[in-house]
């Protein structure tokens, strides 16, 4: 093949960018063409000598030489380079995008034919095609309406990835407790806040479920997830947890079998962080997926433990819940928090307690605002609660920087729960080496 030189290597590379059409829809067609251009113009910085050989619709078809392939494998370098696209806003006029990109490749050499050429990227730009579709079909014209929600989510999307590399979002932490000692901390979960101009607090639930509904969730979730692994390692003996979106489980995120690689060579890499993160899913329809069960999977390898959270209060199926096996569930605050209104709203609570208790080890009553609430909790038995009342939000959790004999008490109750996962060791020695320089 006369595009490859003789002892090298290169790829075929596909490149999609999923939100072309959408783009369009909502901003015009000058937008999406600048934006497949910017995709363009951000492979060759990062990939060096490239030739691309067409530029059609939403795709790019390029050949990239395989110099960076040193360091990475293919898979993994096209994790890094959607990543690198998806988390830069892309600005035009006075419009400021994210741009949602997937892609798929095949070696080349030498011996490449053109018929075999024009084969492979069939081959290529077919695997892209069946790649999950993610938010609105821009094939579809959207009306005023749709259009100004799209904008409006854009521009929270791309407010909240700003504030996060600015620091003026963050995690605040809340503990799951029991109900009967409240010095008893399970884990934390963790809630994104953003700062505004007068350092009060804001929740970012607005600009996550503008992510969700652009099909975008995976940019913020993935980004959040290795966050929180910094979290971890900086604190030995903290147990975290953090919602994410049931969408970005998906497999083949950024591409086949591409999404996850990063996370997961992390996990391998520093084993005793796995053990103590727990990844929380809403309860809602969408949660089993063939693609979901193999990150799940995959997870659960590394001790990572599965949370669903709103229970009782979404749409998802015994038998969708049960297929996830989670090891905590979380009853939907709701349900506590109007028990007080009727004899029946009250009787609802033990029989949820019941039902989630056949699915998973571990259950906890969220809504606990008022001592109240945390009395009906203790009639009802429940074994783990969270609310304000017994432990509201904070930037810090109560073990930093105190006296580190409640945290070597916690970490071990989590392990008394779910059983220690055998890459927990080193944290293991952690506790032990606490436990003796605290008694």
């Amino acid at each position: 093949m006369d595009l490859v030189e003789k002892g090298s290597s290169y790829y075929l590379l596909a490149v999609r960018l999923n939100n072309y059409s959408a783009l369009g829809a909502s901003y015009g067609g000058d937008l999406a063409r600048a934006a497949l251009q910017q995709v363009r113009r951000r492979l060759e910085r990062h990939l060096g000598n490239t030739l691309i050989t067409s530029v059609d619709d939403d795709k790019i078809i390029l050949i990239a030489h395989n110099r960076l392939l040193e360091s990475y494998a293919p898979k993994e370098l096209i994790e890094i380079l959607c990543t690198i696209v998806s988390t830069e806003p892309f600005r035009f006029e006075d419009h400021a995008v994210l741009l949602d990109i997937c892609a798929a490749y095949r070696p080349l050499d030498v011996e490449t034919s053109p018929q075999c050429f024009e084969a492979l990227v069939e081959s290529v730009t077919a695997e892209l095609a069946s790649a999950m579709a993610r938010g609105f079909d821009g094939r579809i014209l959207m009306s005023a309406k749709e259009e100004g929600r799209y904008r409006a989510d854009m521009k929270r999307c791309v407010t909240l990835l700003e504030q996060i590399r600015g620091r003026t979002a963050f995690y605040v932490w809340r503990p799951v407790v029991d109900p009967r000692d409240q010095g008893r901390i399970l884990y934390y979960d963790g809630r994104l806040r953003h700062a505004n101009k007068s350092g009060q607090q804001l929740e970012c639930d607005a600009a996550l479920t503008a992510f969700e509904r652009l099909g975008l969730s995976h940019i913020i979730d993935l980004q959040l997830v290795s966050d929180v692994l910094d979290e971890l390692r900086a604190d030995p003996l903290a147990r975290l947890s953090i919602p994410i979106a049931s969408a970005s489980l998906d497999a083949h995120l950024l591409g086949p079998q591409a999404g996850w690689n990063e996370i997961f060579a992390r996990l391998q890499r520093e084993p005793a962080l796995g053990p103590r993160l727990i990844l929380e899913i809403a309860d809602k329809g969408d949660l089993l997926s063939v693609e979901s069960r193999g990150v799940l999977g995959l997870l659960r390898t590394f001790g990572v433990r599965i949370a669903v959270g709103r229970f009782g209060g979404g749409s998802a199926s015994l038998d969708q819940l049960a297929g996830i096996a989670p090891e905590i569930i979380r009853i939907d605050s709701g349900f506590l928090r109007t028990a007080h209104q009727s004899e029946r709203s009250r009787a609802r609570i033990g029989p949820l307690l019941n039902l989630a208790r056949t699915i998973a080890p571990c259950v906890v009553l969220d809504g606990v605002e008022t001592s109240w609430h945390l009395m009906a909790a203790l009639e009802e038995a429940a074994d783990w609660v969270a609310g304000s009342f017994v432990g509201g939000t904070s930037i810090g959790r109560d073990w930093v920087n105190l006296d580190y004999g409640d945290a070597v008490t916690g970490l071990g109750s989590f392990h008394e729960l779910f059983g220690e996962h055998p890459d927990a060791a080193a944290g293991s020695q952690l506790t032990a080496h606490y436990a003796g320089s605290h008694r």
